[in-house]
């Protein structure tokens, strides 16, 4: 395969990790893929290399190289079994050696970093178009036969089977069982559906400010009053992901704060949303809502996010608080000292595995059967221990029994949070998850 020209733009010092992600890259598409998808992943290590500060600079090359495919695979939709050249995501990630979680989370820094977007020109190949199906031949005109003659009795007058029902002012016309004539159904959408703004939805506070395409995760189903409630079409509250925060201007979150308006999140109907991908995680999030409360010099929202930093500074005891082998022994002996069982833990975002089916692409049956052998989503987990072998990748791991069935797991901590955030074991791994996410 061709390698890339590298301009000027590109600087010295990162040319030879240019080459080796890229050589990766190349092998994996060789074998698997195509020219052409190599020649869209080298553009991105270009861009990525190119960018100041670049990302690449931190981690292995083995997970920037799977993590460019990732976003790649995701945007091309090869992934989706129905396309020619499906990629199984396990595979993928077992390729170049590297955990899906890890691949999740540094596929989401490649899609902030490069801005992609879903069905994003500059990064999806076009699909053929299909070839034209041959027109049918006319069939040969047959000419019917000449019928006898019978005589019949007159029938008698019979209302045709078909005849629409009658509708009057006060009456709704009748629907099939089972259907829905507005929107989406409610049982679809659940708590933690990662969702998207219809077209032609405008602000419900703001009706000259359209939120067409934003993209949130439902965070609950709001209590109406009995008059103004709607039970085929009732309110959700909408907690925007990092990339509609991101895209916020100045003047919408000023124009929020002033009215005394939440821009984090919104009451929609949720006839004005569908389902759709998560773009990014739950730190994501929480990174992006803490810009916007420094932007608005919110000091609950600054004192907190400082308090957190002098905390870990102490449990590190370096100014150089990186995610590096020692601190990461450092920040395990102490979590092996303070933290304090019995305690329960939860899952704070959707395995990769389970994004096919929780954005309704995959079957419900066969996620169900998947979820008796794999951790998922809102499962909850007593704690047993903290694994004394390190993974660099995925940092602290934790030995955990699921409730329901006790089934036992090792799984990485920073994705896991305590069930009830008034116990001091939350707090904890809380402080642990944002040094590991953010460092």
């Amino acid at each position: 395969m061709d390698k890339t020209n590298k301009s000027e733009k590109i600087p010295k010092e990162l040319e030879a990790l240019h080459d080796h992600i890229a050589g990766l890259i190349d092998d994996y598409c060789r074998k698997h893929l195509n020219v052409e998808y190599a020649k869209v992943a080298r553009s991105a290590v270009t861009a990525l290399c190119c960018n100041e500060p670049s990302p690449v600079t931190k981690g292995h090359i083995n997970t920037w190289a799977c993590a460019i495919l990732y976003t790649l695979c995701s945007v091309n939709r090869l992934f989706e079994k129905e396309h020619e050249l499906h990629i199984n995501a396990s595979d993928l990630c077992n390729y170049f050696d590297i955990s899906m979680n890890t691949a999740l989370n540094k596929s989401g820094v490649v899609t902030e970093t490069l801005r992609i977007d879903e069905d994003d020109p500059n990064w999806c190949l076009k699909k053929p178009k299909p070839e034209p199906k041959p027109e049918p031949k006319p069939e040969p005109e047959v000419k019917p036969r000449p019928k006898s003659v019978v005589k019949t009795e007159p029938e008698p007058d019979v209302k045709p089977y078909n005849k629409p029902a009658e509708t009057t002012p006060d009456k709704k016309e009748s629907k099939k069982p089972g259907t829905k004539g507005r929107g989406i159904n409610k049982d679809e959408i659940k708590i933690g559906d990662c969702v998207r703004v219809k077209k032609g939805v405008v602000d419900p506070d703001f009706v000259d400010s359209p939120i067409e395409g934003w993209y949130g995760r439902v965070i609950a189903f709001v209590d109406e009053d009995v008059i103004e409630s709607d039970n085929d079409n009732p309110l959700v509250d909408v907690e925007w992901d990092s990339f509609t925060l991101r895209g916020m201007t100045d003047d919408f979150i000023d124009r929020c704060d002033e009215d005394g308006l939440d821009c984090l999140s919104m009451y929609l109907r949720i006839n004005d949303i569908e389902k759709a991908r998560p773009r990014d995680t739950m730190q994501d999030v929480k990174e992006a809502q803490d810009e916007i409360h420094t932007y608005l010099d919110d000091p609950i929202a600054i004192s907190q996010s400082n308090e957190q930093d002098k905390r870990i500074l102490e449990i590190l005891g370096n100014k150089d608080i990186s995610v590096r082998e020692d601190t990461l022994i450092c920040y395990l002996d102490y979590l092996e000292k303070n933290i304090s069982p019995p305690l329960q833990l939860t899952v704070s975002e959707p395995f990769q595995w389970e994004e096919l089916y929780m954005s309704g692409i995959g079957r419900k049956r066969e996620y169900d059967k998947l979820k008796k052998t794999r951790p998922a989503y809102k499962d909850t987990f007593k704690f047993i221990k903290i694994e004394r072998e390190l993974n660099m990748e995925d940092g602290i791991l934790v030995k955990v029994q699921r409730l329901t069935d006790n089934k036992k797991f090792v799984l990485p901590l920073s994705n896991l949070q305590v069930v009830g955030n008034k116990s001091p074991n939350y707090r904890l791994i809380n402080d642990y998850s944002s040094w590991f996410v953010n460092n």
